[in-house]
């Protein structure tokens, strides 16, 4: 008798000890469902990865285009509307549609379209990299420093304050509507933090195709725009991994001590020493060639 096939998304019942949710979702994918033999086969190409990348990498471009064209006359830069893009096709919009957010984004296509944004987002700030002229950046040290603290420190006021408006995030409530045993209250000083930094956050690659798209890269104010980024995104992280070691280490005093409670700390300090390194080790090596 021959094997069933195999399932692309298998959803089952998990229950753990350690976790609070007892219901999720389990994603297995199949190497073998890469490329399909075709339709006259009797495939459906959408249930294989590549046909369905190809399609999904279509809709995303054609719908941004349309954008550009429709922003145009607003004179708004091409980032916008690659924006707007990602929301009309999100579930905010189309996504809503439960044939066309099944069929078409795919549960188990998240992993492949997120890898090659991650991939396309390293390469566009590889060429900012290359274009951009450090030391005139450098130059710009005090003054970029003056700028990035300033405009961090109203939209960070604004967005603590407004914690005192917006409710916090609870206990999980359970199905018979009750307090979920393992979850907790969030510390309110963290949520300050949290919501503070969320509010006063630079986009550093929003920014950058915005000022390259106009050609203002290597402007002085392009660069005094993207040193004060690069400040500001610094700050914005290290307050994240501050408020995200908080809240975690806010329950249980074994939590509070475990390593694990400050690992995004520790993502900062290694992102610091791999910048050092690189900086001080490959460039010489590099230059030496």
């Amino acid at each position: 008798m021959d094997a069933p096939p195999l399932s692309l998304a298998v959803k089952k019942d998990m229950s753990t000890n350690n976790s609070s949710n007892k219901n999720a979702s389990v994603v297995c994918y199949s190497p073998s469902l890469i490329t399909t033999n075709g339709i006259w086969q009797g495939d459906d190409p959408l249930d294989y990865s590549l046909p369905l990348f190809i399609l999904q990498l279509t809709l995303i471009v054609t719908s941004t285009r349309i954008l550009v064209f429709i922003l145009k006359p607003f004179r708004q830069p091409r980032v916008i509307a690659e924006i707007l893009g990602g929301v009309l096709l999100g579930p905010s919009v189309l996504g809503r549609i439960t044939e066309f957010a099944e069929k078409v984004f795919p549960l188990r296509s998240v992993m492949v379209l997120e890898t090659m944004a991650n991939v396309g987002l390293l390469y566009f700030l590889f060429l900012v990299g290359v274009e951009m002229d450090l030391s005139v950046i450098r130059r710009t040290g005090r003054k970029a420093l003056i700028i990035a603290l300033a405009g961090m420190a109203l939209p960070f006021a604004i967005g603590a304050s407004s914690a005192f408006l917006i409710p916090g995030p609870g206990p999980q409530k359970g199905p018979d509507g009750k307090d979920i045993k393992d979850s907790k209250d969030v510390n309110k000083w963290t949520y300050f933090l949290f919501l503070g930094v969320a509010l006063s956050v630079t986009a550093f690659p929003v920014l950058a195709r915005i000022l390259a798209e106009l050609k203002l890269l290597n402007t002085e104010l392009g660069r005094i725009a993207m040193s004060s980024a690069i400040v500001n995104d610094m700050c914005a992280w290290i307050l994240l991994a501050v408020a995200i070691a908080l809240a975690e280490s806010g329950g249980s005093e074994a939590s509070a001590s475990s390593w694990a409670s400050y690992a995004s700390l520790f993502v900062v300090l290694s992102s610091v020493a791999f910048v050092a390194f690189c900086i001080l080790v490959i460039r010489p090596v590099i230059g030496g060639l």
